[in-house]
């Protein structure tokens, strides 16, 4: 041990029995750690709002998927079952076999971003400006191509839809047949 305030290999021994070189850390070493930080703070910035952007995107997609399927197994598993049908512009109505209790009127219309459902055990006309009488089957729907969303072939219905969430569009399309006979007096729903 050597007293108080004498040189040992270059340094002096401080009162509080710290050597100088042993004292703390120099301002450039707090600067180049607090540099250091920010820098791995910026990082995980960055990969915090990419995962949350990344997760919007997902869920707007996901959203926009399950509207689509909505709307094509609404569309396809009445119009399997439909004996006939009648296409007027972006408006479907169908003649739909119910089971045991006969047939009944189903009607499906795209007015502005909205496929609108309707069903009733009589004629259904054209739906009003504010779809009065009419449930909202999905919302955020429009034509796929310039012109009508349904297209008919003889006995097919030909849909050309797309589902958009946010920024996520996600297509609704395809043909469906309608396979259902009518005996006796067969049923008009427009």
């Amino acid at each position: 041990m050597t007293p108080r305030g004498t040189k040992l290999f270059g340094t002096t021994e401080q009162s509080s029995g710290v050597r100088g070189d042993e004292a703390g850390m120099s301002l450039v070493e707090l600067i180049i750690y607090g540099a250091i930080t920010a820098l791995l703070l910026s990082v995980l910035a960055t990969l915090f709002a990419s995962s949350l952007s990344a997760e919007a995107q997902t869920r707007d997609r996901d959203t926009a998927t399950g509207r689509a399927q909505v709307v094509m197994s609404s569309l396809q598993s009445s119009i399997r079952n439909a004996s006939d049908m009648r296409v007027d512009g972006n408006v479907v109505r169908a003649v739909v076999a119910t089971g045991t209790s006969g047939w009944s009127c189903e009607a499906w219309a795209l007015q502005g971003d909205r496929l609108l459902y309707r069903t009733s055990s009589s004629a259904i006309g054209l739906p009003d400006a504010s779809g009065t009488g009419w449930s909202t089957l999905a919302s955020g729907v429009s034509a796929a191509k310039s012109g009508s969303a349904f297209s008919m072939s003889g006995r097919t219905l030909g849909v050309s839809l797309t589902v958009k969430t946010g920024a996520t569009s996600v297509p609704a399309a395809g043909k469906v047949l309608a396979q259902a006979k009518q005996s006796g007096m067969a049923k008009k729903c427009w």
